[in-house]
Formats: C-alpha cells, sequence, structure tokens
C-alpha cells in the first residue's frame, strides 16, 4: 500500500468534488471508460474521489452525460511540485544530482574493520586485504569475496579461518587466529628449581619436590630452591621433575645509554602545504615540493574513520645545533632505551620502589634504573645423572 500512494505522489493526482447530476452513473461511466476512481466518498449532496492527474481530463464527458459539475479540491504530486517551482530549475536538478551521487556512494566501500584478531596486527591484515584488491574506495560488485578470502589466509599463517563480510558500504573482516596447545612437560626428565636471580624469599609453592629454603632466607643466583632428589626411608633417591613457584624480594638495575652527536641537524623552519581527501584520491590546494612528512586529518563518525578529509604535509629545514640540543636528546633515546628494558626484564615484577639517575660525560649519556619488588625467581634445571 505504501508503495502504491509513493508511486500517485511521483506520478501526481488531482482530488475533485462533483456535485447535482447522478453520481452513481458518473461513477458507472468512469468505470467504462477504464478511468481509475479511488477514496470515493460522499457528503450531503456531493462526491468527492481521487484521479491521476493524467485522467483529469477524461472525465468530462462521464461527468456531462450524468449531469455532474466537476471542480478540483486539491492538487497533489511531484509534476505539480516541479510546474509551481519552474523558475527554479536548478533546486530540481541539484536535487537529482544529489540523488545519484548518494546512489552513486553507496555503490562503493568506505570503511574496512578487522575484528577478531589479537596476536596479529590490524594494519597487518589490512595491508594483505588490500593487496587482494579491497581498498576504500572500491566498487562492492568488484569484489570476489570467495577468493580473497582463499588468498588472504594462504598469506597469514597465524590466521586459521578468516571470513570476509559486505556489510552496506562497510567490509567486515572477521578472522581466528590459530591457537597454539598446551605446552608438554616432560615429567620424566628430572630437574632442580633454582634461583634466576639474588633475593629475599616471601612466598614458597611447592608442586613437586623438596623445598630447600625458608621465609625470609637470602638466596643467591643459582641458589637450589626446590630440589628433585628425594630420598626414601631405605636411604634410597628418586629423581623427580621439581616445580613449583618462590616469589622473592629483588633488587635490579638496568641502564640506558645514548651518544653525543654533535653534528646531528635540528629543525629551524618548517612548511605546511595541504590536499583534500576523497578517497584514496587526494586534490592538491597548492604545489608541493620536496622531503614533506604527510599528516591525514580525516572525519570521525560516532564509531569510525570516513574516507574524507584533509591532509597536512610539512616540510622541514634544518640547521646545525648546538651541544645542548643534542645533549637532551641523547636523555631521551637514553630513556626510550631503558623504558624498553623494564617492559623486557620486569614484566613480571610487582614494584615497590623505583629512582633513576642521570650520569653524563663529554661523549655519551647514561641512565641508571634501580628497582625493587616482588617476583617469581623460580627457575627450572636439569639434573645431570652419570651413567655408569
Amino acid at each position: 500500500m505504501f508503495l502504491i500512494k509513493l508511486l500517485r505522489l511521483f506520478l501526481g493526482y488531482v482530488e475533485f468534488t462533483a456535485t447535482d447530476g447522478f453520481s452513481e452513473r458518473f461513477i458507472n461511466l468512469c468505470s467504462r471508460e477504464n478511468i481509475l476512481l479511488w477514496n470515493i466518498a460522499y457528503k450531503e449532496s456531493s462526491l468527492t474521489a481521487c484521479i491521476k492527474a493524467k485522467d483529469y481530463k477524461r472525465i468530462r464527458r462521464p461527468a456531462k452525460n450524468s449531469g455532474m459539475h466537476v471542480r478540483i479540491k486539491r492538487k497533489r504530486g511531484l509534476p505539480f511540485v516541479t510546474f509551481r517551482h519552474k523558475a527554479r530549475v536548478g533546486l530540481a536538478v541539484g536535487f537529482i544530482v544529489l540523488l545519484i551521487f548518494v546512489c552513486f556512494m553507496s555503490l562503493i566501500i568506505w570503511e574496512i574493520e578487522v575484528v577478531g584478531n589479537v596476536g596479529i596486527s590490524s594494519e597487518k591484515i589490512l595491508e594483505i586485504i588490500n593487496d587482494e584488491g579491497i581498498k576504500i574506495g572500491t566498487f562492492k560488485g568488484s569484489i570476489d569475496a570467495t577468493s580473497v578470502e582463499k588468498n588472504s589466509l594462504s598469506r597469514l599463517p597465524g590466521i586459521s579461518w578468516l571470513s570476509v563480510n559486505i556489510l552496506g558500504s562497510k567490509v567486515q573482516v572477521e578472522v581466528r587466529e590459530t591457537q597454539k596447545g598446551p605446552d608438554i612437560i616432560d615429567l620424566k626428565t628430572p630437574v632442580n628449581v633454582i634461583a634466576k636471580k639474588d633475593g629475599v624469599i616471601k612466598k614458597i609453592e611447592v608442586y613437586i619436590g623438596n623445598k630447600t629454603v625458608e621465609i625470609n632466607e637470602a638466596v643467591l643466583k643459582g641458589d637450589l630452591l626446590i630440589s628433585g632428589v628425594t630420598v626414601n626411608k631405605d636411604n634410597t633417591e628418586v629423581l623427580r621433575h621439581a616445580d613449583g613457584k618462590v616469589f622473592a624480594e629483588t633488587k635490579t638495575v638496568l641502564y640506558g645509554k645514548a651518544e653525543m652527536l654533535y653534528n646531528e641537524q635540528i629543525i629551524s623552519t618548517s612548511k605546511s602545504v595541504y590536499y583534500v581527501n576523497f578517497f584514496s584520491l587526494k586534490i592538491p590546494l597548492c604545489l608541493r615540493g620536496d622531503n614533506f612528512f604527510s599528516t591525514d586529518i580525516m572525519v570521525k563518525g560516532k564509531k569510525s574513520i570516513l574516507p574524507i578529509g584533509i591532509t597536512r604535509a610539512v616540510r622541514y629545514e634544518y640547521s646545525e645545533p648546538g651541544s645542548g640540543h643534542t645533549r637532551i636528546r641523547a636523555q631521551l633515546l637514553c630513556l626510550l632505551s631503558l623504558v624498553e628494558s623494564e617492559r623486557k626484564e620486569l614484566e613480571e615484577l610487582e614494584r615497590s620502589g623505583v629512582s633513576r639517575s642521570v650520569m653524563q660525560s663529554e661523549a655519551s649519556v647514561t641512565i641508571k634504573g634501580e628497582y625493587k619488588g616482588i617476583e617469581n625467581i623460580a627457575e627450572q634445571r636439569e639434573i645431570y645423572v652419570e651413567e655408569k
């Protein structure tokens, strides 16, 4: 019913009233002439109905033969609106162009999203997907999802399943990463648990074996913590695969070091140029030279970034620095190096105290970091048995 109303508005229709004469005969004559009437209603001595705009002139003969006097009550639909505003042709043309533009834009890809990945970065997956032909601005009809899935899966060894779903103007790449099986522990190999660094014991969890240290006891790196040697009542010994956790209060010292670079250049001035981004097309707003570094400023929606925005490209001019500038840069490099060491070496440390100090010389800068905290210092070491 809605589509019928929409079609009638598009083609235009007329609502009219007919008075005097014989209304039943008028309706019958219209039906004989294949003139469609709808919304027919009687009110006092008049008849009200609707008719297609192109059929309105055809009701003159049925009205004359039935003695009815017809008068237009209301005109509705696109043809009458267009005629009323015929002096404003640009408005109609603009509306049609906008409609065509919207229809065209709905046929291309606006966004590509990757879901389900944990260990593999979205950037790496998107790079493979782009190589297979799915990019922002690609026509949806040109995408062979089955082929992209097959080829992308063969190029991503860490992915066990991949699906390309086209959701309107958005492509959703759903992946499942390969699940590693649990590590198989060789319980047949006899091992001891030793300390991997110096510390003071705070907590002991023995799963297999016999503990050889007590709480608040100081240990050195390499000391035995849990023994894999069990002595039976008959004084015979059995070698076992010792296992457990030993938490100790430790102190770790890390260093970050960087050399001084007196001949390094620094930025003195910069020049910017701008581009308008429309999907993969970049329209320059001025001439661009060499050595420009680009930064994209895109339009953001509620949940995604739209492929429309402005690119700001900057060209830097350099000059020779003084020693003060390179010293500050060296300190920053030291700090970055120290933070990277912290991330690798202190992953399991529950920190209780941190201190850092800077040591400088004419040739280099060093940052020393001292870290106190609680961590698991247990480390398994195989027991070697001499064959007799």
